[in-house]
Formats: structure tokens, sequence, C-alpha cells
């Protein structure tokens, strides 16, 4: 049972970061803080002590990663929020990187298609919100290893 309410969590946080960064490009930390907390939970329950490092480290050299791609000018520079918000999510699908990995390009390919489309500006050469695609990835990484690893315990 307590599983299923951390996915609960899990899934209503996700739900209003990207509804909020689609209306108004901003991430609240707070929505963001309670989606990372259901993480860790969901990671400790299924893992333990260990798998939680190992996410946590995982988590922080991606977002490094990332800075310093920043920082050489290969990617442009994310939105402040951006940085929490890719942290918590890449700590979410740490478990499975490979379908973490793919469904962010998917659903991120879609969301800027489909803003460029409505806003009338060039495919892949404006800015969108990164909560819907990332969140949505996180989601579904965190739900495939647990499944992988025996399934989601419903009854406790």
């Amino acid at each position: 049972m307590m599983e299923v309410a951390g996915y609960l969590a899990l899934a209503a946080a996700a739900l209003r970061l990207s509804w909020v960064d689609c209306r108004r490009f901003v991430i609240e930390y707070e929505t963001l803080a309670i989606m990372g907390l259901a993480a860790l939970w969901l990671i400790w329950l299924n893992g333990g002590v260990t798998a939680v490092f190992a996410a946590v480290a995982v988590s922080a050299a991606m977002t490094f990663s990332m800075a310093c791609l920043v920082c050489l000018r290969w990617l442009r520079k994310p939105g402040a929020g951006d940085w929490a918000l890719m942290f918590v999510c890449v700590l979410a699908g740490s478990r499975n990187l490979p379908v973490f990995a793919v469904t962010l390009l998917l659903a991120g390919a879609v969301t800027a298609v489909t803003y460029a489309v409505r806003r009338d500006r060039p495919v892949f050469r404006s800015r969108f919100p990164l909560a819907p695609p990332i969140a949505a990835a996180a989601v579904i990484g965190l739900a495939v290893s647990d499944i992988d690893t025996g399934g989601i315990r419903w009854l406790g």
C-alpha cells in the first residue's frame, strides 16, 4: 500500500509540474520537492539505501555533465528551475536509464514540434517547457524498473 501511495504522489506531482510549466514556464519547487521525496521513497522501498545512493550519484553526474555542455556552449542554457527539475527527474529515472532516455527523446521531440507548430516558430529552434517530457520519462522509467524487479506491490 505504501508503494501505491508513493506512485500516486509521484504521478500527481509530475502532472502538476507539467501543467504549471506549460502555462507559466515556471517550475514550482514545492511540487518538485514532493516529486523528489516520492521518487526517493520508491527507490528506497525497492532497492534499499544502496540504490538511493546510486541514484543520487547518477543524477548528480548527469546534471554536472549537462552543466559542462552548457559551459562549453554545446547546449543552450536551460531555465533556472530546469536544473533542479533535471536532477530530480534523472534521480527518478536512474533505475532504468535506457527507458528514461528513449521516453525523454520521444516525448521531448513531440513537445518541441507541438510548441513550434502552435506558436508558428521554426521546429527545434524555439524554447519549450521541459517539465512535460522529462516528468513523463521519470515516472515511466521508475515504474518500468519496479515492474522489471518483480512488479509493484499493490497490497503491501
